[in-house]
């Protein structure tokens, strides 16, 4: 459902008396600083961290999320920057098995495009400025409470800040969610995975990533980050050996191994302290949708705040959103890591398809990508 320019661009009516205490500046504590500023709010940033990420982390920022972040103009600022995915490469291991072409809206945002998190981050902290808001940095929350009329962060050294609201957008282990008891149900992948960002030989000029799908179910995802740099994934922890498969590596620049949860809370918060982002659910990396996600949470946040206040109606969306994200994603996953020959087959023959049926590939692509802008928050 697309939303009402209301819902866009907001009502400062109620929101300038509005006090906003946000726990997070990764990109989803950001959108919500920004989002929430734009309507006329008193924002307050705080981060335990010295200063933005240097780490690439989430690379892609989906149609979707630029239409979001449209009406403040950091948008604009991340489409100068980014690389726009425009076809992928698909190798069943070292056999080529389509190319897939992403179908692009005739106006607007692309569908997707490829940028390093920490320049996502320099662009909002860039745009929160302008709003005359800077991130508190090597600020930690140690205690978070409410009452009837605020809720209050107390730092380690016993200094407190109050506010009409709190979001923690305060990443996959949130003291936020733990301090208000939220259940973060779900389970672990078995697999170990790891990434690296390289400087590679890349051989498909034309094509911003390649995934390669084999028959033992190990996947390797490499995509374009600009700059001559590429990320690479592999739900195996040999994700170095495995591009050396494929691509002559000229500088490796970063890498680690980690593992992947399915989780989703069950509510998203409750009176005047809410949670976004990965403090809410994490998946799989499969279809880039964790960190889009998490800027929907904070710009519907933000939206519900400067509309109808209704959270009841906020946390019912954010339930149903992830629900439909961490379905997919898993659904993804499992079929793309298949080893079984009878489903390996199935899926080769419907990514085929896809790429070859114009009518299929839209459908896809609005389904994965977000095409559209849901509405959000609630009219004042």
């Amino acid at each position: 459902m697309v939303a009402q320019p209301s819902l866009l661009h907001g009502r400062c009516d109620r929101a300038a008396m509005t006090s906003v205490l946000i726990i997070g500046a990764g990109p989803v504590g950001l959108t919500a600083a920004i989002e929430c500023a734009r309507r006329g709010m008193d924002v307050s940033v705080i981060e335990r961290n010295s200063g933005p990420t240097d780490e690439s982390r989430a690379v892609g920022i989906n149609r979707q999320s630029l239409l979001l972040l449209q009406p403040s103009g950091a948008a604009d600022k991340i489409l100068e920057r980014a690389t726009v995915f425009r076809r992928a490469v698909i190798q069943d291991g070292a056999k080529h098995l389509t190319t897939l072409e992403l179908p692009q809206a005739d106006s607007g945002p692309p569908t997707m495009v490829l940028l390093a998190q920490s320049e996502t981050e320099r662009i909002l902290i860039e745009k929160l400025f302008e709003y005359g808001v800077t991130p508190r940095w090597n600020s930690e929350a140690r205690h978070v409470h409410q009452n009837g009329h605020s809720a209050t962060l107390t730092f380690e050294c016993g200094e407190r800040l109050s506010a009409d609201y709190i979001l923690g957008a305060d990443g996959s282990r949130s003291y936020t969610r733990k301090t208000l008891n939220l259940k973060f149900p779900g389970e672990q992948y078995e697999e170990s995975w790891s990434l690296m960002d390289a400087v590679l030989d890349w051989p498909y000029p034309d094509a911003q990533a390649a995934p390669f799908l084999n028959k033992d179910g190990s996947v390797l995802f490499v995509v374009a980050i600009g700059g001559g740099v590429f990320r690479a994934i592999s739900n195996r922890d040999t994700v170095e050996e495995d591009v050396a498969k494929h691509f002559f590596i000229k500088r490796v620049l970063w890498r680690n191994d980690f593992k992947v949860s399915l989780r989703a809370v069950e509510r998203y918060g409750e009176g005047r302290i809410w949670i976004a982002g990965d403090a809410a659910h994490i998946h799989s990396p499969v279809g880039g949708m964790g960190m889009n996600l998490g800027i929907e949470d904070a710009c519907d946040f933000a939206a519900t705040l400067a509309g109808s206040g209704n959270f009841e109606a906020f946390d019912a969306r954010r339930i149903a959103a992830a629900k439909r994200v961490l379905e997919l994603s898993d659904r993804g996953y499992r079929i793309i890591s298949s080893s079984h020959p009878v489903t390996r087959m199935m899926r080769n023959l419907a990514i085929s398809t896809v790429s070859n049926v114009g009518f299929i590939r839209r459908r896809a692509a609005r389904r994965i990508f977000r095409a559209g802008l849901p509405e959000l928050g609630g009219d004042a």
